[in-house]
């Protein structure tokens, strides 16, 4: 997969996706279908975990949207991070080294474009949260680490992201969240994937779905 959610708790360094692959927790996970959404329920390391992904009728958007509660009579902190693997063309082999990554601090957003491509060249695509990410990075390799692998990230085994945006090599799109939940509370995040025809599009979108409301 291009896309995978991954959740850290924060004070045992546990790693696991809410999704049944690429880092399954070793609990049963409940996924259910319907008509523009899936939805995968877990209960895993003290949080019951709800994820439902969803497009919306209108704008070209995506939407990933966590729901966590704290099973524990304690304190809890955990990070959510959202990897993404860019394309803008046929394949990611063909486009990786052209694609020309940015961070929008006003709407704390990655957002790339590919201006080699005939048809995408003004398309700017981007991954928003509904909160300030705690760290982002646009390095592949950064993320991964030597080999590749999605079942177990290198940064996700360090603290933080670098923060770094870089051109001309192997990209992707990561934003880490911070989620501080009390003793048997529940909290909300999601991420938002979208496209956008030029930045008066991009500010559009970005405005509207930073909107909790209209998630919901």
């Amino acid at each position: 997969s291009g896309e995978v959610l991954y959740l850290r708790d924060e004070e045992t360094g546990d790693i696991w996706t809410p999704t049944p692959q690429p880092s399954p927790a070793p609990r049963a996970y409940r996924v259910r279908h319907g008509a523009g959404y899936s939805v995968f329920e877990s209960e895993s390391h003290g949080l019951q975990q709800e994820m439902t992904v969803f497009a919306s009728p209108e704008p070209p958007v995506k939407i990933i949207h966590l729901n966590t509660t704290d099973s524990l009579t304690e304190n809890r902190r955990f990070t959510a991070t959202y990897y993404l693997e860019w394309v803008l063309g046929l394949t990611r082999e063909d486009t990786n080294t052209t694609l020309i990554p940015e961070y929008n601090p006003q709407y704390s957003m990655l957002q790339v474009r590919n201006p080699y491509h005939p048809e995408l060249g003004k398309q700017i695509v981007f991954l928003m949260a509904n909160r300030a990410p705690h760290g982002f990075t646009t390095d592949r390799m950064e993320f991964l680490g030597s080999g590749g692998s999605i079942a177990d990230p290198a940064a996700l085994h360090r603290i933080g992201l670098s923060n770094n945006i870089s051109v001309g090599i192997d990209s992707c799109a990561v934003l880490q969240l911070h989620i501080d939940l009390p003793a048997g509370g529940n909290g909300d995040v999601y991420f938002v994937v979208g496209e956008a025809k030029n930045e008066e599009h991009l500010a559009s979108l970005a405005e509207k779905y930073r909107d909790p409301s209209t998630v919901a």
